[in-house]
């Protein structure tokens, strides 16, 4: 998913390096990725213009894609950004995935999830190009998620593994 401006919006501003970011201090991180990803929009972007992708804003910023995710999502709330989608629910598919391994509380699950979401995404494209393999995918989350709703652990498992096979 890629995410356009809609509006610029006044932010304070501070030194920024040649890239126009900053590394971030620890503590509330997604803050500061929104503040600075906020200032970029309002120094140097036009509605329209797209921001660099999520992997990139965390490699520049050295944080995680976390708080890149999060960042960006409160910047949305806010009005600043919307979504464009041109890609086949590739970033709702690890979206949905994200958001189990957060449920788990563990920050190994978390990192894991990470690196895996990077190694999938080519992954993802190919086969969420098939006929029928997005309503498939759907399908499968639905099943995983009904398995967790109920708090029945064999069969999330099941539904998972189900899902990462087909």
């Amino acid at each position: 998913m890629e995410w356009s401006v809609i509006r610029p919006m006044p932010m304070a501003t501070t030194e920024s390096s040649t890239l126009g970011f900053e590394a971030i201090a620890r503590g509330k991180v997604y803050q500061e990725v929104a503040k600075q990803i906020g200032r970029h929009i309002t120094e140097d972007l036009k509605p329209g213009d797209l921001l660099p992708s999520e992997r990139e804003l965390a490699l520049v910023l050295g944080v995680s894609r976390g708080s890149v995710r999060d960042a960006i999502r409160s910047l949305e709330l806010t009005g600043l950004l919307e979504p464009r989608q041109g890609e086949l629910g590739i970033e709702e598919d690890s979206e949905f995935d994200y958001s189990i391994a957060l449920a788990s509380d563990n920050s190994v699950v978390l990192r894991v999830v990470d690196v895996l979401m990077d190694l999938l995404r080519e992954t993802r494209e190919r086969s969420l190009q098939a006929d029928g393999r997005q309503e498939k995918s759907l399908a499968g989350h639905y099943r995983i998620l009904s398995a967790l709703k109920q708090g029945d652990a064999a069969a999330a498992k099941a539904a998972m593994r189900r899902h990462l096979q087909n």
